[in-house]
C-alpha cells in the first residue's frame, strides 16, 4: 500500500510533498524492518532522514535515526547503532520528546548493560524509569523492572532482582499483557536457577510453558485472520489497480484524440491556404498566403512529431509501470511479526526505612527482657532443687519434719514474691517500652517541625532536593531555612554530635539559637558572626566553661542574596569543620570550612566569610558527612571523591533524577550493611 502511494505522487508530481513522502519512506523502512529486511529497510530510513533533515523536523529526526539504530543493532554492528542513538537521543533532549526520551534511555541501558558496564546501565535504566513513570507508560514500566532485574543478577545483587522481577510480573498480570508477562517470568526463572533455589525455578519454568503456549495460540490466530485479510487486501488492490489503468488509458486516449484533431485542423487549415494562394492572381497576397499555409503546414508536422515522442514517453512509462507491477506482485508475501522491546528501564529501590528502626529498637528491649525472664526462672527452677533436696531429706528423717515444712512454706511464700516481682517488673517493662516509642515518635514529629517547610524553600528557590535519613528514629542532622527578605535568604545544614536522641537534643537546641540570632536578632548577612553567635549561645546553654561537657555541631551556613536584574546571586560562606560544593557551567568548586567546630572548647581563631559571585544558573550541595562515611561489608567507606564525581558527572539532571541517582549508589554501596550515622544531603537552584 505504501509502494502504490508512493507511486500515485510520482505519477502525479506530489513529490514536492516532502514532509508526506518522509513518512511514506518511513513506514515502508518499518515494513522492511519487521521482515528483517535490513539493508532494504535502511535505505528507505536514509531516504526519510534526508528529507526530515531538509523539513528540519527535529521529532521525524530523532525517531528515524533511532529506528536505523536498531536495525545497526540487529545486524550487529553495536558502535555504528551507539552513535546514532546518541544522535537521535541529543535531539531528543533539545526539543524535550518525553516519549521518545523514554526509548533511547532504554536502548541505550541496554547497549551498556551488554557491554558490561553497569553503573552506565543503571544511569540510563533509572533516568528512562522516571520519564515512563511520569508519561504514566505502563509497558515501559514492566521493562525497566525487567531490565533492572537483569543488571542486578548480573551484580549477584539476586534478591533484589528476584523483587523487581516479581513487580514486573504482577505488573503484566494487571494489565493482562502476554508478551511481557512472558519477560518477565523468563527473567524469575533464570534468577531462581541462578541463585540455586531449583523448586521456585522449576515453578516458574512451568508458568513459562504455559504463557509461551497462550501466545503461540493467539498469534496463530493472527495469522490466520492476515492471511485472510492479505488476500482480501491483495483481491481489492488488484481491482483498484485495473480501475486505475482503464482510467488511465482513457485519459491517454482522450489526449491523442484531441492531438489528432487539432493536426487535422491544422492540415486543413494549411490546404484551404494553399488553394487560396494559387487562385490569387495578386503576387504579393499570394506569397502572403503560401507563407501561411508552408506555416500551418509546419505547426502540423511538429504537433505530429511532438505526438510521436509523447507515444514513445508513453510507451516507455507503460513499460515501466509493468515492470514495477511485477516485482510488486513477485515480492514476499509470507511476512514475520517481531515485537521489538522498546523499553527497559532500571529503578533505584531503596529499602532502609524508619519503621524497619522501630523494629530493630523493639527487638532489643524485648531481648533484654527475655533475658531477664531467664535468669529470674532460673533461679526459680534452683529453688525448686533445693526443694525437692529437702523433701528427701525429710522422707529420710521424720525428726526434722516439722521444721521442714515451716522451711518450705517460708519458701514458698519467697517464690510467689519473687514471682509477683517478675510480673511486676515484665508489666513495668513492656510498659516503658511503648512509652518509650511513643516518646521517640513524638520527639521525631516535634523534630520535623524544625525541618523546612517545602513551600517556603520553593518561594525562595525554583527547585530543591533533600535526602534526609536518620540512623534512629530521630537524628543529629537537620538543615534549616529562613527568608529574611523578598531577594535574601540564609540556609543551614548542621551535624551535631552523636545522633538519635542525644543529637536529636542538640539539633533543636541548634534550631533554637539560629531562630534567635538570624529571625530575632537580625544578622544574617554575616554567616561567620552567626556561627560565633551560635557558639557562645551552645557553650552558655550547657555550662561548657564549667562543666565536662564537650558537644558541639560541624555547620555550614549560607547567605543568599538574588539579583535578578543582573541575573546574579550574592554567596557568602562560613563554615565549622565543614564542606559544600557548587557548580557552574559544569564546574564544580569545593569549599570548605573552618577547621574548628562550634560548641565545646573556646575557639582558637575567628570564622572566617568567603563571598562570591555567581550566575543565577549555580547549583548548590551541602551535606554531612553521612553519606560519604557509609561503609560496605569490607567496611572500605564510600568516600568524598565518589560521591563528589557523582554529582558532578549528573549535574545537569532535574533534581528528581539526581536524588535518584545518589540513593541508588548509596544501596550498591551499602548493601545489607546497617547505616552507620545520620545522612543528609540538599541541592538548591534558583533557575
Amino acid at each position: 500500500t505504501y509502494l502504490q502511494s508512493l507511486k500515485v505522487r510520482e505519477m502525479n508530481n506530489l513529490m514536492n510533498d516532502k514532509f508526506g513522502v518522509s513518512i511514506t519512506y518511513n513506514n515502508i523502512g518499518n515494513i522492511y524492518q519487521l521482515q528483517n529486511e535490513n539493508e532494504l529497510a535502511l535505505e528507505y530510513h536514509r531516504k526519510a532522514l534526508k528529507l526530515r533533515e531538509e523539513l528540519n523536523d527535529k521529532l521525524g529526526i530523532g525517531q528515524t535515526l533511532h529506528n536505523m539504530g536498531l536495525i545497526y543493532r540487529r545486524q550487529g554492528k553495536e558502535e555504528e547503532a551507539l552513535t546514532v542513538f546518541k544522535q537521535s537521543l541529543q535531539i531528543r533532549e533539545a526539543i524535550k520528546d518525553k516519549q521518545g526520551l523514554g526509548s533511547s534511555y532504554v536502548v541505550l541501558g541496554t547497549h551498556y548493560s551488554q557491554q558490561k558496564q553497569y553503573q552506565e546501565a543503571l544511569d540510563y535504566y533509572t533516568k528512562a524509569l522516571v520519564i515512563n513513570e511520569e508519561i504514566k507508560e505502563r509497558r515501559g514500566i514492566i521493562y525497566s523492572y525487567i531490565g533492572l532485574a537483569e543488571v542486578n543478577q548480573n551484580l549477584k545483587n539476586f534478591d533484589k532482582a528476584i523483587e523487581l522481577g516479581l513487580l514486573a510480573y504482577n505488573k503484566a498480570v494487571e494489565i493482562k499483557a502476554k508478551q511481557e508477562e512472558k519477560d518477565a517470568i523468563e527473567r524469575l526463572y533464570f534468577l531462581y536457577k541462578a541463585k540455586g533455589e531449583p523448586d521456585k525455578a522449576l515453578k516458574y519454568h512451568e508458568l513459562l510453558k504455559n504463557v509461551n503456549d497462550t501466545i503461540f495460540n493467539l498469534e496463530k490466530s493472527k495469522s490466520i485472520a492476515s492471511l485472510e485479510a492479505v488476500a482480501a487486501l491483495e483481491r481489492k488492490q488488484k481491482e483498484v489497480a485495473l480501475l486505475e489503468k482503464d482510467k488511465q488509458l482513457n485519459q491517454i486516449e482522450t489526449e491523442k484524440k484531441a492531438r489528432e484533431l487539432e493536426i487535422t485542423k491544422k492540415q486543413a487549415e494549411a490546404e484551404r491556404l494553399m488553394a487560396l494562394a494559387r487562385q490569387e492572381k495578386d503576387k504579393r497576397k499570394a506569397d502572403s498566403l503560401e507563407a501561411a499555409s508552408q506555416k500551418a503546414t509546419l505547426e502540423a508536422d511538429k504537433l505530429r512529431i511532438q505526438e510521436e515522442k509523447n507515444n514513445a514517453e508513453r510507451e516507455k512509462l507503460l513499460a515501466e509501470a509493468k515492470a514495477k507491477e511485477i516485482e510488486i506482485e513477485n515480492a514476499k508475501k509470507e511476512k514475520e511479526q517481531q515485537q521489538l522491546i522498546n523499553y527497559l528501564v532500571i529503578a533505584g529501590l531503596f529499602s532502609v526505612t524508619v519503621f524497619l528502626v522501630y523494629v530493630f529498637i523493639s527487638r532489643q528491649k524485648i531481648q533484654k527482657a527475655n533475658q531477664l525472664l531467664a535468669q529470674q526462672n532460673e533461679e526459680i527452677l534452683q529453688h525448686e532443687i533445693e526443694i525437692a533436696s529437702k523433701n528427701e531429706t525429710l522422707r529420710q528423717n521424720n525428726e526434722e519434719l516439722k521444721q521442714q515444712q515451716e522451711e518450705l512454706l517460708m519458701l514458698n511464700d519467697t517464690l510467689e514474691n519473687q514471682k509477683q516481682r517478675i510480673e511486676t517488673t515484665y508489666t513495668q517493662l513492656k510498659f516503658t517500652t511503648e512509652q518509650l516509642n511513643k516518646s521517640i515518635k513524638y520527639a521525631s514529629e516535634i523534630q520535623g517541625v524544625i525541618l523546612p517547610e517545602e513551600a517556603d524553600l520553593r518561594n525562595f528557590f525554583s527547585d530543591f532536593f533533600a535526602i534526609y535519613q536518620p540512623k534512629d528514629v530521630v537524628s543529629g542532622d537537620f538543615y534549616w531555612f529562613s527568608q529574611t527578605s523578598a531577594t535574601t535568604g540564609v540556609f543551614v545544614m548542621a551535624d551535631c554530635t552523636g545522633h538519635g536522641v542525644p543529637g536529636a537534643f542538640m539539633s533543636m537546641l541548634g534550631s533554637t539559637l539560629l531562630h534567635e540570632t538570624i529571625n530575632i536578632k537580625g544578622v544574617s548577612n554575616d554567616p561567620a558572626r552567626i556561627l560565633r553567635n551560635l557558639h557562645a549561645g551552645l557553650r552558655n546553654v550547657l555550662h561548657q566553661d564549667k562543666g565536662k561537657n564537650k558537644d558541639g555541631m560541624d555547620i555550614s551556613v549560607c547567605f543568599f542574596e538574588k539579583r535578578a536584574t543582573e541575573k546574579q546571586i550574592e554567596f557568602i560562606f562560613s563554615g565549622a569543620k565543614s564542606i559544600m560544593y557548587f557548580i557552574t557551567n559544569g564546574e564544580l568548586t569545593e569549599v570548605r570550612g573552618d577547621k574548628q567546630y562550634i560548641g565545646g572548647r573556646p575557639l582558637k581563631q575567628e570564622f572566617q566569610n568567603q563571598a562570591f559571585t555567581l550566575p543565577m544558573t549555580t547549583t548548590f550541595y551541602l551535606f554531612t558527612d553521612g553519606f560519604a562515611d557509609q561503609n560496605d561489608e569490607h567496611r572500605n567507606k564510600l568516600g568524598y571523591n565518589l560521591f563528589r564525581e557523582t554529582i558532578k558527572k549528573h549535574s545537569h539532571w532535574t533534581f528528581a533524577e539526581q536524588q535518584k541517582g545518589l540513593l541508588n549508589l548509596l544501596q550498591l554501596h551499602q548493601q545489607n550493611e546497617e547505616q552507620r550515622d545520620d545522612i543528609s544531603v540538599v541541592g538548591l537552584r534558583f533557575v
